[in-house]
């Protein structure tokens, strides 16, 4: 039985899969050509040119490698029409009838599967409510009412009672609360301005939350093994829309949003113990009780 030769990589030595970008390297070595390339980025020269590169070494002088690169014959042209490529697939997609933004042709991603529930959700808005509120100052409550910010006194006042001393009462108690949850939320949700796939994938980053009460140890793993693919997903994702930016900056963007999400959530727990100590609950129950079933 014949078996297929060993072939190793013309930049650090170690064993070569295939060709990549015109020259037989390992996958790292193809990677960090990618990288640079498409990162477009001076690389600076610490040494004369004569590092003695190797699989256990071959990070030691980026600037080296990237010549090896070079004469073992990988050509930058390769890189940037591939990327080219991408970034023309995403900036002009098809349109389709959804209205959703394509994002990758792996069916099995989570993202393609997050759009495909996602559209199913926005239907079933449609079918409930007929209309899609636009009104930037308006908060929907669970229950289908709305308070409006620059007005919070109109939520809590009773109509029927021109002098409703509690309705007043309410909204003094209260709007600390708005006020800080346009602070920390709100406001940081308009400065990064997360697109479509990017708000899915926060979404199901907050869903694969593990440390919480009674989790199980088998739960805890699997939720681990789910952020982490899902931080994959989002970093490649962003490769591959931010071809001439710092995709990780905009990770990192992404990821705080995490945190104004988990202080909102603090406020709320906060302002739901405020809300019993002077019997205001009803005013907000439908909040309460919806974070209390989650």
């Amino acid at each position: 039985m014949s078996t297929t030769p060993h072939q190793t990589c013309l930049i650090c030595g170690d064993t070569a899969d295939s060709l990549h970008f015109g020259a037989l390297s390992c996958r790292a070595c193809a990677a960090f050509f990618r990288r640079k390339v498409a990162g477009r980025r001076d690389i600076f020269c610490r040494c004369d040119r004569q590092c003695k590169l190797d699989f256990v070494m071959r990070k030691l002088c980026a600037s080296c490698r990237f010549d090896k690169c070079l004469k073992a014959g990988m050509h930058e042209t390769a890189v940037l029409s591939r990327l080219a490529k991408k970034n023309q697939n995403y900036k002009k997609p098809r349109v389709k009838d959804d209205g959703l933004e394509p994002s990758t042709s792996n069916p099995n991603s989570v993202l393609v599967r997050l759009q495909k529930a996602y559209l199913q959700l926005e239907n079933a808005r449609k079918r409930a409510y007929g209309i899609k509120v636009s009104t930037a100052s308006w908060a929907i409550l669970p229950n289908g009412d709305y308070i409006d910010q620059n007005n919070i006194e109109e939520y809590y006042r009773n109509p029927d009672d021109i002098n409703d001393e509690s309705g007043k009462a309410a909204a003094e108690v209260f709007k600390p609360y708005w006020r800080l949850h346009q602070q920390s939320l709100r406001a940081q949700l308009n400065d990064v301005q997360l697109d479509l796939p990017e708000f899915l994938f926060i979404t199901a980053l907050i869903f694969w939350d593990f440390g919480l009460d009674e989790q199980t140890a088998d739960c805890i793993d699997v939720c681990k093994r789910m952020r982490s693919r899902i931080i994959e997903e989002l970093t490649d994702y962003e490769k591959n829309v931010r071809v001439n930016d710092d995709h990780s900056y905009r990770v990192g963007q992404i990821i705080i949003v995490l945190q104004a999400i988990q202080r909102a959530l603090n406020l709320m727990h906060e302002t739901r113990e405020i809300s019993l100590v002077y019997n205001l609950y009803e005013h907000h129950s439908s909040i309460f009780e919806a974070m209390e079933s989650g």
